[in-house]
């Protein structure tokens, strides 16, 4: 992020009061004590196992510009701002420093292949504008920490950005999405998850459908023409514009997989093939959602295939490796065992 002094920064938060130097100013948020360093701004957040507030000695003799905390700091002199609630002022904070950019951003949600299709995206968009000129969620950090954190990362050399949004409970989405605000919204799909939360698939459609909701009145929604819950979703995007992915059917992307991994792709600005890096009928689908998804921030289809060519698939996920050594050697082997 750009540097941001502590008075801009409670401007974005209700309520927040400022301790010592309002013009003190930080260049990063940080809510890990052991990376945290000089130039950051430490958010002391409170979990079930843990709470931030015990490690402030520890990030001030770290160097720490700044702390945002939710009780008095006791013998700790730094610039503070205190809150009511630190998890919800990272929120705010990244609202507002969210709403400083104008650019395309792409809010990623779905049951399965979220992370793929945002790592797809994000390569697309690196190819495009090159690795400094985009932002995208690192890892899977898609909660109510990781959303704020990622968007906090925004500086003014990004010329695109993509989100990836994650849920375990109801009401979630609309809660990252409103902090997010998407030009482009992409639902990949809706199954089961979280059923200790969500009651039913139809449940978890409707979580996924209220990122729509957050998207302004030009802002497009990139939808699965071939899931059930299609239609649903149609309606809830309120005469914005859709633009809908599908493999082997009719869609405004769709996508022909042959032998091989040689994915033919048919768009309404043309068409292109190109040999997937990874495999998988469902990572065909992905990458036609990955181009829609492009194709609505305005990117060139010959750059969009020059960008999946170059993602590199998820460690854990669907990696294809040869074997070099004897017995197997030239064998395929398929590492599926999961991120780590």
């Amino acid at each position: 992020m750009n540097p941001l002094s502590l008075l801009e920064a409670a401007q974005f938060i209700a309520g927040a009061q400022i301790f010592g130097e309002p013009d003190a100013h930080f260049e990063r948020v940080c809510t890990d004590s052991r990376t945290a360093g000089p130039g950051d701004l430490f958010v002391a957040l409170k979990g079930e196992h843990f709470d931030g507030h015990d490690f402030l000695a520890e990030v001030a003799a770290r160097g720490v510009a700044a702390l945002l905390v939710s009780r008095p700091t006791g013998q700790i002199s730094l610039p503070t701002l205190q809150v009511a609630d630190t998890r919800c002022a990272l929120g705010a904070l990244a609202h507002g420093w969210r709403r400083k950019f104008e650019l395309p951003l792409v809010a990623v949600t779905g049951s399965n292949g979220k992370t793929t299709v945002k790592e797809m995206i994000a390569s697309i968009f690196a190819e495009a504008v090159g690795e400094e000129g985009r932002l995208a969620t690192r890892g899977n950090l898609n909660n109510d920490v990781g959303v704020p954190l990622t968007l906090l990362r925004l500086n003014a050399a990004h010329q695109f950005a993509v989100v990836e949004l994650g849920m375990n409970h109801p009401g979630e989405t609309a809660q990252l999405a409103a902090l997010t605000e998407p030009t482009i919204a992409l639902i990949n799909n809706a199954q089961r998850e979280h059923q200790e939360f969500m009651a039913s698939v139809e449940a978890v459609a409707y979580e996924h459908m209220s990122v729509l909701h957050a998207l302004p009145a030009h802002g497009v929604a990139i939808l699965p023409a071939d899931d059930v819950y299609a239609p649903l979703w149609r309606n809830a995007a309120q005469g914005r514009q859709i633009i809908d992915f599908a493999l082997a059917r009719e869609a405004s992307v769709s996508g022909v997989l042959r032998a091989e991994g040689q994915l033919q792709v048919q768009t309404s600005k043309g068409q292109f093939e190109l040999i997937l890096p990874v495999l998988g009928v469902h990572n065909a689908r992905n990458a036609l959602a990955a181009t829609a998804a492009a194709l609505a921030a305005g990117v060139t289809l010959e750059v969009i295939r020059r960008g999946l060519e170059k993602f590199r698939p998820v460690s854990g996920r669907l990696v294809a490796k040869v074997a070099r050594l004897a017995p197997l050697a030239g064998a395929m082997i398929i590492d599926d065992r999961g991120p780590s």
